[in-house]
């Protein structure tokens, strides 16, 4: 993937890694919904702990939802 990217990063003089990817696509899958074992089996993490502990966050923002569905 990164070979597949490197000429786009050049030619944006983009600053990021497939790193920053697989963390950004990580992210966005949980936001969506996808459930935290999928995730981590994505990811191929020998523990769901270290998915969550790296890629779950709660937002101000997903906090104000989950309480406005509730009320």
């Amino acid at each position: 993937i990164q070979i597949m990217c490197s000429s786009r990063v050049k030619k944006y003089n983009a600053n990021f890694s497939t790193h920053t990817l697989r963390h950004t696509a990580a992210t966005m899958y949980l936001n969506k919904g996808v459930q935290l074992k999928t995730v981590s089996t994505l990811l191929r993490h020998s523990s769901i702990k270290t998915t969550a502990d790296i890629y779950v966050h709660q937002s101000s923002d997903s906090v104000r939802e989950e309480l406005d569905s509730v009320l």
